[in-house]
């Protein structure tokens, strides 16, 4: 009996101020396990709704893939694709995201790759975003002082941060894109849209850059001029029902036609000093019956661009 009476002092509290710690303990562990059992639960039940949600197919998705073909249009995408190809991409995704392009910093080769820095036409010392496809490749952008970079959105955090990156050559996109193209008067150089200089080096060179753009401009205006007006004839014809949007869509046409008017409006050049080709440029700048087919000037896009 007296051992027994021992061993019950020896569990017994001291006093009042451990019984109290030891049942705050205690009711702190079963705090931690209640939480715990509860977080476990939760995170079964988002794994559980995950995978029932892997089963649901969304009926658009479905009448997407009965329409389209979904091995055709899995086989057609993972492909190889040619050069030529990968270039006209490059440049339609290109023109669809100009003027948001970017330059390298001169000074981008004395710095670590994750500084390198580069300038907008509205903001300096930009950095590439973190989850940049070029992340940890810089390098290879700031290697060629050829090439720009075209951007999808500039966000401002504590550094303004280039988004959706896309490389591509300087001379070959900016000047089948740029909406005005200033030179010199040997054409060595240009300036695009009142900021971007490039420099070609000889007057030769810019005298044959600057006749090639003019023919694949003027090209792809009047194909692209073609192509809508197509649509809208083929539009417009569809139904004597839509007699109202018909009427909606002339009154478009005849703004597009002021517009192209306005746009077509030159002004005289001078009498001397100018070059015949850029005469002939000039002449040539709204001629309509300079045209081809989109096959013979995808082909001629695509040697341009791989130039």
């Amino acid at each position: 009996q007296q051992q027994q009476q021992q061993q019950l002092d020896k569990t017994k509290p001291s006093g009042g101020e451990s019984a109290e710690g030891g049942s705050g303990s205690f009711l702190r562990s079963l705090e931690r396990q209640r939480e715990e059992a509860k977080k476990k639960a939760e995170e079964e039940e988002e794994r559980d709704t995950a995978l029932d949600r892997e089963g649901e197919v969304d009926i658009r998705d479905l009448e997407f893939m009965i329409d389209h073909g979904m091995d055709a249009l899995v086989k057609e995408s993972t492909r190889d694709l040619p050069l030529r190809d990968l270039n006209i991409i490059k440049f339609i995704i290109a023109a669809g995201l100009y003027p948001h392009v970017a330059v390298s910093d001169e000074h981008n080769e004395s710095r670590k790759e994750s500084d390198a820095m580069f300038h907008t036409r509205w903001k300096h010392y930009a950095v590439l975003h973190p989850t940049s496809v070029f992340n940890g490749q810089t390098r290879s952008l700031i290697s060629s002082k050829s090439d720009v970079l075209y951007f999808s959105v500039l966000m401002e955090t504590n550094k303004p941060y280039l988004n959706c990156a896309l490389k591509c050559p300087a001379i070959n996109t900016l000047l089948l894109i740029a909406t005005s193209i200033d030179t010199t008067a040997d054409c060595s150089r240009f300036v695009v849209d009142n900021w971007l200089e490039m420099n070609l080096g000889t007057a030769r060179a810019g005298e044959m850059v600057l006749v090639v753009v003019h023919q694949l401009r003027l090209l792809l205006d009047n194909c692209l001029r073609a192509k809508l007006t197509t649509t809208a004839t083929r539009n417009s014809g569809s139904g004597s029902s839509s007699h109202r949007n018909s009427n909606h869509n002339d009154n478009k046409d005849d703004d597009a036609v002021v517009t192209r008017q306005q746009l077509h409006n030159k002004a005289p050049l001078p009498s001397k000093g100018i070059p015949g080709f850029i005469r002939q440029i000039h002449r040539e700048s709204d001629d309509p019956s300079v045209t081809c087919d989109s096959d013979t000037l995808a082909r001629k896009m695509a040697e341009f661009l791989e130039t």
